[in-house]
């Protein structure tokens, strides 16, 4: 149909050029003259035109697009493979999924990292917490051990009976501030944490009333 409109046979590819140039004046479509040749020319016929090529050569010989020309021969999509490849067909499919899963990693991605940012910010949270009450906790410790130390007539039998009392309340104390302490800020600290927690700044403590009593 296309050779019939044209008015000669397509031979050259002086004849595909000036077949492309007569596509752009009947059907404003542009058309490649390469693709032409690889259509009409080529020895091979496993060349899959693009959708472009086939409205512009059906609009050429009287129809309103592709799927008009397809109907008009009783072509159904399934039983088109000499006009679209069966290859080319699982090329657009194998790109689609493709396009999927990386429209779906990236979401998978700020996912992942909204919620690693929120852990970080946790961690910060927390480590704040724990420096704030370590701090608190010492200044405690030390000023008592001051206090102690600016006695004159205290024997060392009592300072040692204060200080072991201060020891034994220093655990639960210490934690319930650093629970206290991440209340009010609006902090969820696990118990395995503060537990962690309360160990090293009862530690801390412990050594500052120790250096007393040495």
């Amino acid at each position: 149909m296309v050779v019939a409109k044209y008015g000669r046979e397509i031979r050259s590819a002086e004849d595909c050029t000036l077949l492309a140039e007569a596509l752009r004046e009947a059907t404003s479509h542009g058309v490649d003259p390469r693709a032409l040749e690889l259509m009409f020319l080529a020895k091979r016929r496993s060349f899959a035109p693009r959708p472009s090529v086939l409205i512009a050569l059906a609009m050429y010989v009287g129809f309103g697009s592709w799927s008009d020309f397809c109907s008009s021969r009783e072509v159904l999509p399934a039983d088109d493979t000499d006009i679209i490849p069966v290859k080319r067909r699982w090329g657009v499919i194998i790109l689609t999924v493709a396009a999927i899963m990386i429209v779906l990693s990236a979401i998978l991605f700020l996912l992942l990292g909204d919620s690693s940012a929120e852990s970080s910010a946790t961690t910060t949270a927390l480590q704040e917490i724990y420096t704030a009450v370590d701090e608190r906790w010492r200044a405690i410790a030390t000023e008592e051990c001051n206090d102690l130390r600016s006695i004159g007539d205290i024997s060392a039998s009592e300072v040692n009976s204060i200080i072991t009392e201060s020891i034994i309340t220093l655990s639960d104390n210490i934690s319930a501030d650093i629970a206290a302490t991440a209340t009010e800020r609006g902090i969820a600290i696990d118990d395995a944490t503060l537990a962690e927690y309360t160990t090293r700044i009862v530690e801390h403590c412990e050594n500052i009333y120790y250096c007393t009593l040495n």
